[in-house]
């Protein structure tokens, strides 16, 4: 899963980051039960398997919402995070995106040849993903702080999404970043991005702990499960915040957007009811 890193700013030793590690040890040991639990499937009723499989499922997802609320305490607190003030978790990703965000309004009203042509680039044998990964670039330029690890993994799943629904056809991309930049699409890559983000902290932090604790087979599994309940916890609340209609991402409305999604997000990955 990588190399864990415990942050060196504001997080180490800070005691809700161990009330984190020990969320995301209880984790690792309710998806290793599970595995004991499988196993012993053939001599259980039915009925009573099921049972015992819900309770443990059920024991992953409040961990992995405990171990996450207790990450983001450490780094400042959700409104440091969300709005990029935390060195720890936050500022690498919150700068990232609002640049990459004002990087293809730039491409839309531009248009693609004059865009890269004021960057020095030709469209000649770019492909569809050598263009996004430009644009990613040139917003990676600003990225600072503890936490760029995390945020250029989030960023290469960003790259990805927008291939597949770019496509191979480079001259299609004037085209496409309209729909981009449409409200619905571009709140899906915010987060799209802000899953993938948070997901990439637990990893960096937990990580190897978990393989000194409970092995690689057990981590590897741990932070699978992990990542597909962020990802589906992302897509459940997918359009329940406010629509990003009209706005200017290059100015103080595109970051104070992005600030409120990046709270929304965090809200539901922290399983948090409180504003």
């Amino acid at each position: 899963m990588g190399t864990s890193h415990r942050h060196k700013a504001s997080v180490l030793g800070e005691p809700n980051w161990g009330k984190a590690s020990q969320s995301m040890t209880s984790t690792a040991k309710a998806v290793e039960d599970g595995n004991n639990l499988e196993k012993e499937s053939n001599n259980l009723p039915s009925k009573q398997y099921a049972k015992a499989q819900s309770r443990v499922n059920n024991r992953i997802k409040s961990n992995y919402h405990r171990a996450v609320s207790n990450l983001i305490k450490a780094a400042g607190g959700r409104s440091n995070v969300a709005s990029g003030k935390s060195f720890a978790i936050g500022k690498s990703g919150v700068s990232w995106l609002s640049n990459f965000a004002s990087n293809l309004q730039d491409l839309q009203s531009k248009g693609l040849v004059n865009w890269l042509t004021e960057h020095n680039e030709t469209i000649e044998n770019k492909s569809t993903k050598d263009i996004i990964k430009l644009v990613a670039q040139i917003s990676s330029d600003y990225m600072g702080g503890l936490d760029d690890t995390a945020a250029r993994e989030a960023e290469m799943h960003v790259i990805d999404l927008l291939e597949n629904i770019i496509g191979n056809n480079v001259d299609a991309i004037d085209k496409n970043i309209n729909n981009i930049l449409d409200s619905k699409m571009m709140t899906y890559l915010l987060d799209q991005y802000f899953g993938m983000y948070i997901f990439q902290h637990l990893v960096q932090d937990f990580s190897e702990r978990i393989v000194k604790s409970k092995g690689e087979e057990i981590c590897n599994q741990t932070f699978s499960e992990i990542q597909e309940l962020i990802m589906e916890d992302v897509r459940v609340g997918f359009g329940k915040g406010i629509p990003a209609t009209k706005i200017d991402w290059k100015g103080s409305q595109g970051h104070e957007y992005i600030t409120k999604e990046f709270n929304r997000i965090l809200r539901i990955l922290s399983a948090d009811d409180n504003d």
